[in-house]
Formats: C-alpha cells, structure tokens, sequence
C-alpha cells in the first residue's frame, strides 16, 4: 500500500514538472501562433515572431531553444532589417491551423541578400524537431527541392494542430538579415513565381536592347560617350539577374559565390560613374565636384576587390557607403543644368530616379525603410526608367551631333562657292596632311612601335643591303641576337605595361652604346637582333659589353624596382650566305646560352 502511495505521488510529480515546461514553454514564446488555412497566401510572419542574435553564428537548435528558455528573443525593433550584422539570426514563430484539413504551405525568405537558411519544425505534441531548411547559396542550385531564385521551403501542418518553428539566418561572416518569411499555397507561389521571372526578364531584355543599341550608336558615331553607355547598361544587364539569384538559378548552377553579386554591383557602379563623368562633362565643367566622382569611383574600385577577395564585411559596407553616396551625382547634375547643360537637365532627372531607389534600398538594409513589395522592386524599375530617362537624352545628343555635321558641311561648302583661293588653300593644306599621312605611315611601316626600333621587315631589308656590302668587300659581319630572360615572368609578376617599360629601357639602353652604323632592331616580344661589321672576337666582346649593360638596367615596376639580363646567340656571315641562314645560327646559339643558364652569349 505505501509503495502504491509513493508511486502515485512519483507520477504526479513528473505530470506537474511536464505541465510546467509546457507553461513557461508558451510563456517564453510570449506571442500569438499565426492563424492559416487554405487561404493564406503571401502572408508575412510580421508581428508573430521574435529574433535571437547570435554573433559567432555557431549555436545549434539546442543553443536557440535554451535561449528561448532565458527569455533572450526578443521582438524586431527596425522596421524589417536586423541591419549588417556578424554571425547568425534566429527566428522562433508558431503556426496555426484553423482549418479542418492539413495545409501544406511553402516558406519563402523575403529577400535576396541572404547566404544559409535553416528551418527546424515541430508539432507542440511532439517534443522532436525535425530539419525542414538546410539551404545555402554556396551550394549547387539543383540541391534546392523548390526552385526558385530566394529560399523557399516546404511545411505540412496538420488539421487544428499548432507548430513551433526555429528558423536560422546566417551570411558569411557578415550582411542584412530580413528574419521573416512569407506564406503560400504551392500553386498560388508557382503562379507569381511566374509573373515575377516574366517581369524581370521584360526588364532584363529592355536593358539589353538599350545596351545593343547604344553599341550600334557607339561604331555610327565614333562617340565614346555611347561607348560608355554601352558598358554600363551591360554590366545592368549582368548585375541585376545576380542580385536577384537568377544567374545562380539558370547560368552558374554549380559554381556559384555571394561575391559574384558585389562584384557585378562594383562593376555597375564603376561604369555609372565612368559614365556620368563622360556625359556631364565633369572634368572640363565642374573640376572640384569631379573629385568626389573620383572618391566614387575608388570606392567602387574597393568594392570590387572586396568582392574579389571575397570579404563580406567589406563588401557589404562598402556597398552601402556607394549607394549612400549616390545623390553626390544628383547634385553634380543640377550643377551642370543650372550652367545651362540641357543633360544635365535629362541626367538630373534620371538620376534622381535611380538614387530614389537605390538610396531606399539602403535605407532599407538599415533597418529605416519597410521591406516589402514597393522597396523590394522599385531599386530594380527605378534603375530602369533611369535608363529610358539616358536614352532619350542620348537620343536628343545624337540629334544635335546630326544638326551639328550638316551646319558644318553647309558652312563648307559655302565657303568653296565663295572663293576660289580658300579652296586651293584647303587643297593645298589637305595635300600637305596627306604628305604627312604617308611619310607618318611610310615611318610607323619600318618602325617598331613600342621602342622606336627597326621593326623585323626594315631590319631584313637594311642587314642585307650591309650584307651585300660585306660580301663584296669581303669585310666580316656578325649578327646579335638578344632575348630578355624570364621576360613571361616580368610580365606576370610586375604586368604587361611594366614589361613594355622593360623592352623600352632594354633599347634605349642598347641603342646608346653602339654606333649609328650598326642596326638594331625588335623582330617580335622580347626578341632583339643586332648586325655589325667586325671580326668574331670584336663581336664577342661587344656582346659581352651590352650584356654587362643590361644587367645594369633597372625598372620602376610601382613601389618596387627590378632589373633583368639577357641572353645573346652570334652568328657570323659566311659566303653566299643570306640574313635568314645567319639568324638561324645566331638563333641556335642563342637557344644553347639560354640553355646553359641564361646571361651569357654564345657563338655559334
């Protein structure tokens, strides 16, 4: 009997500690469960859940629910952005289902801005989690069970059952955190989905069709202005499909990176900026404000590097410090229009366009703007109409250019009705240019030109006149070959413009220590050949002369300096022989001094 007693005293102790945890479990949650049916869709997780910021982004399921249990989540304060913040952010929402059927519904992340989601989901009577999100923009796109450019994830939640939820949002190591989901029923989701691709390609196309023709009016005109245009509505082209994950969706399906998505930002705002310069005219008419075009401009060129070493941090605080500093361009624009610059007037106007958008879409990331249908999209239309707005300005340019050519040719050819001599002088004046056309052209035919040099074919036809000369004179002839050594790693290492001040240096330097007789010449990269009259040991001995000279040879690469040597190969003539036969000896010596350890010259 008293074992019996005990027993029941046993059992109801371990229904009140259970009833207890169930209490304070619903106690801590301190919200209401979002009420669905088979009505609910796109409906947001607003006002029903609470966040947990974990700053090392390491806590598992079990960290989150134990600091559910402390009372540690708490409500949004912003109006839908946790701002840019390090680690990981947890969400904990309960779902209810009023109806009298199981509601199967697909969870879909807000945003785009975002690179792990994970999803964990239990039923109240149920004290098992189970995984229903493990997502990740690193992955390859066909491990998504629901394709489509944002995570999305797929519940099922029984008739009059209620379900907890712990939903994990991470970036790496640092972004723009929207911790709250919207609500579908499949098809309704698959039906938007479709209308939203389809909008966004409408949008993609007409970027690309105002890119194509801007091309076009590039080569008619010769006007790098359209040039520019061109590079800028392509990088749109490409920035706005990577932003939005449609390239990770459809073109880099197992390769894709969230720096792809800076970068292609970088770039876009690199070429805005290149082009806003040209269009205004910033360099010319405003020089003080062109300055801070400038400081864009390298803060943009920051963002790439960022994005190319893959820094999140840096990327996404340089990203917004860009877009933040877009409205300098507006002001730069009504600057020109208060000159009188009709694009300025356009550009104002486009402008004001874009950076409304772009600067709400900070604005946004922060915290300070509601996210939803309107801030969501209008960055991408406003970066669109300000496009249109560029095109018809661009349009009015090409039709002042136009107007601009025929009051020229109307002005030309009134003059040579009018008199006689300013025809002949213009004749005259055009003979002259065209005298100087062809001896320009006649110079750049035998002149390399990089180093001033022969270049291979005034070589050839030089070598054999002294050949010949040689030969009747029964004088002797040598010829020099030289090859910069580890020139490819010059050019690697330092870059091609420091291996062209490299050839340059290298032929001045040689130039300078032999006589006007002798010919020197660049025949093709970094290969150099040089024909004198002398014996074999002269010969030997001037090429150890300019051997020595090169190793002396130093070039400014930056904030660096370095220096290089270069192998000779020397070829004497013989009878009959002709400048191909001799520069294949000296070649195979040259080939043989390499060979040996480079720095040397070698007779062949």
């Amino acid at each position: 009997m008293l074992k019996s007693i005990v027993r029941v005293k046993h059992i109801s102790v371990l229904i009140f500690i259970l009833l207890f945890q169930l209490v304070t479990a619903n106690l801590a949650f301190a919200l209401p469960a979002l009420k669905i049916d088979n009505t609910t869709n796109n409906q947001r997780l607003e006002g029903h859940f609470k966040i947990w910021h974990d700053p090392a982004g390491g806590a598992l399921l079990s960290d989150a629910r134990q600091a559910a249990a402390d009372d540690r989540f708490k409500t949004l304060e912003s109006k839908g952005s946790t701002g840019s913040k390090s680690g990981a952010i947890w969400s904990r929402f309960q779902l209810h289902n009023t109806g009298d059927s199981p509601q199967r519904l697909f969870l879909e992340y807000v945003d785009h801005q975002l690179v792990f989601l994970d999803g964990y989901q239990r039923n109240y009577g149920n004290s098992e989690f189970k995984l229903v999100a493990h997502q990740s923009m690193l992955e390859p796109f066909s491990e998504r069970l629901i394709s489509h450019p944002r995570f999305v994830s797929f519940v099922e939640i029984g008739a009059g059952e209620t379900h907890e939820f712990y939903f994990r949002f991470a970036s790496d190591p640092k972004g723009f955190v929207y911790p709250d989901l919207r609500l579908w029923q499949p098809d309704k989701f698959r039906y938007v989905q479709s209308i939203e691709q389809l909008g966004i390609a409408l949008l993609v196309g007409g970027l690309l069709l105002i890119a194509i023709i801007a091309l076009v009016g590039g080569f008619a005109i010769k006007d790098r202005i359209y040039f520019a245009y061109f590079f800028y509505a392509l990088a749109k082209v490409i920035v706005w499909p990577t932003v939005l994950g449609y390239t990770h969706m459809y073109v880099l399906r197992d390769s894709f990176h969230w720096s792809y998505m800076s970068l292609s930002g970088g770039i876009t705002i690199f070429a805005g900026l290149v082009f806003a310069r040209e269009f205004l005219d910033t360099a010319k008419k405003t020089p003080r404000l062109d300055k801070l075009l400038w400081l864009m401009i390298f803060n943009s060129l920051l963002l790439i590097g960022a994005a190319l070493m893959r820094d999140s941090a840096m990327a996404t605080g340089l990203m917004t410090l860009a877009l933040l500093l877009y409205p300098i361009i507006s002001v730069i624009a009504l600057r020109r229009w208060a000159q009188g610059s009709t694009n300025g007037m356009v550009y104002s106007l486009a402008w004001l366009i874009l950076v409304s958008g772009l600067f709400a879409q900070g604005l946004r990331d922060l915290g300070f703007v509601e996210h939803n249908f309107v801030s969501y999209y209008w960055p991408i239309v406003a970066s669109y109409l300000e496009m249109i707005a560029i095109s018809l300005a661009m349009g009015v340019h090409l039709y002042r250019l136009r107007q601009s050519k025929e009051l020229a040719e109307k002005s030309y050819r009134h003059r040579l009705e009018t008199t006689k001599e300013e025809l002949e002088r213009v004749v005259l004046e055009r003979t002259k240019e065209l005298q100087l056309a062809k001896q320009t052209a006649e110079l750049e035919a035998r002149t390399d030109s990089l180093t001033g040099l022969r270049n291979r074919r005034s070589f050839f036809k030089d070598a054999q006149s002294m050949l010949s000369s040689c030969q009747r004179n029964r004088q002797s002839m040598a010829i020099l070959m030289f090859d910069i050594d580890h020139f490819k790693t010059i050019n690697d290492t330092h870059g091609h413009s420091s291996g062209d001040v490299a050839l340059q240096t290298f032929a001045a330097s040689i130039s300078s220590e032999i006589r006007e007789s002798d010919i020197f010449a660049r025949i093709g990269g970094e290969e150099f050949v040089l024909a004198i009259r002398a014996e074999i040991a002269v010969a030997h001995q001037s090429a150890e002369r300019l051997r020595k000279v090169t190793e002396h040879i130093y070039v400014n690469a930056g904030v660096v300096q370095f220096k290089f040597t270069t192998s000779i190969g020397i070829a004497m003539i013989e009878d009959d022989d002709t400048i191909e036969q001799v520069l294949n000896r000296a070649d195979k010596a040259l080939y043989q001094a390499k060979r040996l350890g480079r720095n040397r010259s070698m007779v062949a």
